[in-house]
């Protein structure tokens, strides 16, 4: 008897997951018992020089993985190490943790799952975020791309109402994301920095210098620059591409699938096009990936803007101000970033 739960989504998919309890792993055929699995992780024995990387899925785990390792390591070679026992989902506890030096222990966990220790021993936390719509368009690739039991053969339209009923992977991104930025406002004790994709992928060099400072190494520019350029997406895919057995990826991934290391697709439209040279677009673009002023599907900008408002919660002038100066341009007025994804 498998040890996941199968289940479908309300278009007849099969979705299957691990059942944690508050909390829905991917089927990971090592876990035999994932709600076990939990609690022997908030048990887990952790070193103060141990790091721990976390986030939703997809918003940029391994990419961080390995510069974090570079970093300690002071050296832009990439890990030799299987993933496999650092990744604190994936493998039972008698099978994670290397013995060696340093070690970055990843995990996709909500807050009140992480080990104890994390504060009992200062360990640093590296919380990484990145815009829903490409978090979302990624993560369906992902799942979309996988055989077997990690399989979600939904197509987009499915997956993306799924994601808004109920969520997927980890439960409830809305819940997962809201729930971390809250606990980490209010937790004084806990030894974090957040590290965005965006920020990542503007200025590789200026945010790995973010974390070098972070994680108290002062390696210097000059190796944050060759990190950056050893962690640049194509050199990244051809490593890790070559270190994966093909044999495996014919086990985990369809024919013709890309795999871990991808250049997610995203639909494109005109006023996408339109958005890259439109200051005016990218300004409401940002507006529409701010959490804080409330769900942006189902109404218009200007509506949403004006609902920020009655609640106090200050949404920007600028953004006022640029849909008044567009007053018959329904690409500015009525679509939310995340709905051209969907339409």
């Amino acid at each position: 008897m498998p040890a996941y739960l199968e289940l479908k989504d309300k278009f007849g998919n099969a979705m299957r997951f691990g059942n944690g309890g508050d909390i829905w792993f991917p089927p990971f055929p090592m876990i035999k018992d994932y709600r076990q699995h939990i609690k022997e992780l908030r048990h887990l024995e952790l070193r103060p020089d141990d790091v721990i990387l976390t986030g939703f899925p997809k918003t940029g785990s391994h990419w961080h993985h390995e510069i974090l390792h570079m970093l300690l390591a002071g050296s832009p070679e990439f890990v030799r190490k299987p993933e496999a026992k650092e990744f604190l989902d994936f493998s039972p506890k008698d099978e994670l943790l290397p013995p060696d030096h340093p070690r970055v222990l990843f995990t996709h966990f909500r807050y009140h799952h992480l080990p104890l220790q994390v504060w009992e021993k200062k360990v640093k936390v590296v919380y990484l975020t990145r815009n829903p719509k490409d978090t979302w368009v990624s993560f369906y690739n992902h799942v979309h791309g996988h055989t077997g039991v990690l399989a979600y053969d939904a197509s987009w339209n499915q997956y993306f109402e799924t994601m808004m009923d109920m969520g997927y992977y980890y439960g409830d991104w809305f819940d997962y994301v809201l729930d971390w930025e809250a606990k980490l406002s209010a937790d004084k004790e806990l030894n974090f920095i957040i590290s965005s994709f965006e920020d990542l992928k503007l200025d590789p060099v200026g945010q790995i210098e973010k974390l070098d400072k972070f994680l108290g190494l002062n390696r210097g520019r000059e190796l944050c620059e060759r990190i950056a350029e050893a962690c640049k997406f194509t050199n990244m895919k051809a490593v890790k591409d070559a270190q994966m057995p093909s044999e495996m990826k014919g086990k985990i991934w369809k024919e013709n699938a890309p795999g871990f290391y991808r250049k997610d697709p995203i639909p494109s439209t005109s006023t996408e096009e339109q958005q890259h040279k439109d200051p005016d677009l990218e300004v409401l673009k940002q507006f529409d990936l701010r959490l804080e002023f409330g769900p942006c599907i189902g109404i218009t900008r200007k509506e949403r803007w004006e609902r920020a408002e009655k609640h106090g919660l200050s949404p920007p002038q600028e953004v006022l101000d640029i849909l008044l100066r567009h007053p018959d341009n329904d690409t500015y007025l009525q679509r939310s970033v995340l709905e051209f994804v969907i339409y």
